[in-house]
């Protein structure tokens, strides 16, 4: 049973990244291109990382290792393999395990409830492992050319990297379960959760991005460093078991990795049901009070009601919305960093540094905004659902343009706040400002028009959890690829209409902009509708 509801799991998240066409025949497998487009993004991502931990590896070897301390290197691996998992894992596994959709239809079945979370918990460690390859692999790499060969070493290394993930898997699972318990007593919970996520994700990659900084701390410190984490028996014994093919040491590294996650199975096998079936929302009673309901705008509750279905939705908020929190960092830093990126730009010996900065953040802004996704999976969560929209007595263009606007809404005034507090910060000139103050506003309308295209284009409603639409969905890789591709057309004619005037860039640039909104927009009230319309839930 346990490899069939892994099989499910893994056939629902190709379907997934290869979506049928409309009115294909359902006994025909669809096309694989989807498919290998997402495979190459992943290994480009997946490459991209591993540079970095190669890295951050070398530093650390050219600290310990000519110094004998080969157990620090290895404790430094366990360290950031388990914030690796842990971070790309602990939503994950409360969206799989304690929110999937279809969680009472697997519980009404005659299957055991531990046969379903084991399915899960595997199918989440099965990532654990790949988020490890990441850094497994540089550090392999690292060792290989400054460590030893001895062979005890790479067995250790090699059962570490088995069994790490059932560690990294059995804290995500218990911080899973503590903030799905949280947040169901909460009113707000989609927020609180979305949140907790920014936390974890700024820290972890503050700690990347100042990476240097604490190699060169580890330099001046490494046997200070060592010594106090040396006190910390368990990080030790994590090191030693693997650098001095200590086979004790090694066997109790091994489990402390594997005793927390049969506990944690254990104990969320005992209480899974009643975990699935609490009820969600808050637990205040609600005064009833008479009032008067008037009638309201059409597309004022249809902006709503995809607002309303955005806000209870942690995932949808977070694999869509991470362009916005982005967006503010950036401004504010360029406002903070002032004075040192106007003297480091200005030896270069550039003129008008102030009008070539404020067109960088354009560009700058333009490409966050290409991850701003909301309309990219906004008819595929409609799901099985689709049909109560389709019973409202508003037209199919009322209904698109809804999703439309929830976009730009959000989006737009964000562009727009940025834009204002660059132009006071570096007061460039006129077409300049007025270029900050249009073009990224402009550009997150083509993103949202481009999103709806694509998830019209390749729409998928018979998902089983949401996550695989907002995380893994066609139309989210088509959508990032399609706003992502004309930054860089946009840089090169600034580049160029930038040598002769600034007013030519504005014109131009805004111009193209527009008319790409205007042709898909067209598009959409057209060929959209119509697509709209043949989509079966």
């Amino acid at each position: 049973m346990i490899k069939i509801l892994v099989r499910a799991r893994f056939a629902a998240m190709l379907a997934a990244l290869t979506p049928k066409k409309k009115n294909q025949d359902p006994n025909k497998k669809p096309g694989k291109g989807m498919l290998v487009l997402m495979l190459v993004l992943y290994l480009y991502l997946g490459f991209i990382f591993m540079m970095l931990f190669f890295s951050a590896f070398f530093g650390i070897s050219q600290i310990y290792l000519p110094s004998n301390m080969g157990w620090m290197y290895f404790s430094m691996f366990v360290i950031l393999s388990f914030a690796m998992m842990f971070i790309g894992s602990v939503f994950t596994a409360k969206s799989q395990i304690f929110e999937a959709k279809d969680n009472d239809l697997l519980l009404a079945m005659p299957i055991l409830p531990r046969d379903i979370l084991a399915s899960r918990m595997l199918v989440l460690l099965l990532l654990n492992y790949l988020m490890e390859a990441v850094v497994a692999v540089p550090a392999a790499i690292v060792w290989m050319l400054f460590g030893n060969g001895q062979f005890l070493t790479w067995l250790g290394f090699l059962l570490t990297v088995l069994a790490l993930p059932f560690f990294g898997l059995a804290i995500s699972c218990l911080f899973a379960w503590v903030i799905s318990m949280i947040t169901a007593k909460l009113p707000k919970s989609s927020f609180v959760t979305v949140a907790a996520f920014l936390l974890f994700f700024f820290a972890y990659f503050y700690l990347i991005s100042n990476a240097e900084q604490y190699l060169t701390l580890f330099a001046e410190n490494g046997d200070a460093i060592a010594s106090s984490l040396g006190g910390i028996l368990p990080l030790y014994w994590f090191g030693a078991g693997i650098a001095d093919g200590n086979l004790w040491q090694l066997a109790v590294s091994l489990l402390i990795y594997i005793l927390p996650f049969a506990l944690t199975y254990y104990l969320l096998s005992r209480s899974f049901i009643r975990l699935l079936t609490t009820k969600k929302g808050s637990r205040h009673k609600v005064a009833e009070k008479a009032s008067v309901v008037r009638a309201g705008n059409a597309q004022k509750a249809l902006l709503k009601r995809e607002l309303a279905r955005l806000c209870s939705s942690s995932a949808y908020m977070l694999n869509c919305g991470l362009s916005i929190p982005l967006l503010l960092i950036v401004a504010v830093a360029a406002v903070v960093k002032r004075d040192t990126i106007l003297s480091v730009f200005s030896e270069i010996g550039w003129n008008g540094i102030n009008n070539i900065l404020c067109c960088c953040f354009v560009l700058a802004l333009c490409f966050l905004n290409s991850m701003a996704l909301f309309t990219a999976p906004s008819v595929s969560l409609e799901g099985k659902t689709l049909w109560l929209i389709r019973s409202l007595p508003v037209s199919s263009a009322d209904i698109l343009r809804a999703k439309l606007k929830m976009h730009i809404v959000i989006t737009a005034p964000v562009n727009l706040i940025c834009g204002i507090v660059l132009a006071i910060a570096y007061t460039p000139s006129i077409p300049v400002i007025l270029l900050l103050l249009i073009a990224p506003p402009l550009y997150c309308v083509w993103i949202a028009n481009i999103g709806l295209i694509c998830n019209l284009c390749h729409p998928v409603t018979d998902w089983i959890n949401e996550a695989q639409v907002v995380k893994q969905g066609a139309a989210i890789l088509l959508t990032m690829l399609f706003s992502t591709l004309p930054v860089f057309v946009l840089a090169a004619i600034g580049v160029v209409l930038a040598i002769f005037s600034y007013w030519l860039t504005l014109l131009f640039v805004c111009a193209l902009i527009m008319l790409g909104v205007v042709l898909t927009y067209r598009y959409l009230m057209r060929g959209g509708v119509a697509r709209w319309e043949g989509i079966s839930a």
